[in-house]
């Protein structure tokens, strides 16, 4: 999207170029939004396994690890390890990222990024584009 502001962005007498501000207050409103639900649905898809994954210690143990490799089996032709893996990274990647809280508040909250494009859009040019479409004189 920042090249998206770059495009709309305006030349200012000086010579120097100030980005649309519009554009990325926009889309990180959306960002944050969509990256915390993607980690929702991750976490609803993995269930409860998330929580409770066992360490690779657990799993190298003579005694436990033939228990794990046993309960924890899925799909037959799918080695446990993997399946394991792969709940380890969604574990990562939804409670144990800093992006998680980038996403929702880096660069300022989301009202913040609402001020910005309230105050920076032209309201009455988008009211006469949506009434020019509307068919509306």
């Amino acid at each position: 999207m920042l090249s998206g502001s770059s495009y709309e962005g305006k030349k200012e007498p000086l010579g120097t170029y100030f980005i649309d501000p519009v554009l990325p207050n926009a889309s990180k409103i959306h960002e944050g939004k969509e990256m915390a639900e993607v980690g929702r649905i991750l976490t609803d898809i993995a269930g409860g396994y998330v929580a409770d994954l066992p360490s690779d210690k657990d799993l190298q143990n003579p005694e436990v690890g033939p228990l794990i490799e046993r309960y924890r089996k899925g799909v037959a032709k799918i080695p446990t390890k993997n399946r394991i893996s792969m709940l380890r990274l969604i574990e990562k990647m939804v409670m144990e990222s800093a992006d998680t809280i980038s996403d929702i508040h880096g660069g300022g909250s989301a009202a913040a990024h609402r001020i910005t494009i309230l105050r920076e859009s032209d309201l009455e040019y988008k009211k006469r584009c949506a009434k020019r479409l509307a068919g509306i004189e």
